[in-house]
């Protein structure tokens, strides 16, 4: 497996992977319609280059075929980060692909003093996911996609903790 950056020839498989993510993570909690119009919303060509201007969009290739990535951004001159988006294709889980995505992450963005990500509610794969990292949840809100109302859970990892990668 290799991990890099994000180019715009990995669009279409980005938008493969995402779909297949959203579908096997909330289905039942995330109205389909409101899942596809999102992901033809943010997964767009476009879209992934515009938003490469102020993130960082990290894939993870296997035999040249995306199977993951995680998308995030510097939020302060802190060293805060945000984390954005982690998706692994459902068929690659649990063979460290989200922990290896997670490390490269870390040293993109080294002495890190604190990241934030928004986990849906019910998802209990992401968060005993990120509670195995070092997570730790700060509370709970809920998220606004196309006017459907998701609960959701925010987590925060801080460097006073050892990141678990």
């Amino acid at each position: 497996m290799k991990i890099r950056l994000f180019s715009r020839k990995d669009s279409t498989q980005i938008q493969s992977v995402a779909r297949e993510s959203w579908r096997y993570a909330y289905e039942g909690l995330i109205p389909e319609r409101t899942q596809v119009d999102f992901l033809l919303s943010v997964y767009t060509e476009d879209a992934l280059m515009e938003s490469i201007s102020t993130s960082v969009l990290l894939v993870a290739e296997e035999e040249g075929e995306v199977i993951g990535f995680v998308h995030f951004s510097l939020i302060n001159i802190k060293k805060e980060i945000e984390l954005g988006a982690l998706y692994i294709l459902p068929s690659f889980h649990r063979r460290g692909i989200g922990t290896a995505l997670l490390k490269a992450m870390f040293e993109y963005f080294y002495d890190v003093n604190k990241i934030t990500v928004s986990v849906v509610m019910r998802n209990d794969s992401a968060l005993d996911f990120y509670h195995s990292k070092g997570f730790k949840q700060l509370g709970e809100m809920n998220d606004s996609i196309f006017g459907f109302s998701i609960p959701t859970i925010v987590m925060e990892w801080r460097s006073n903790t050892s990141p678990n990668v």
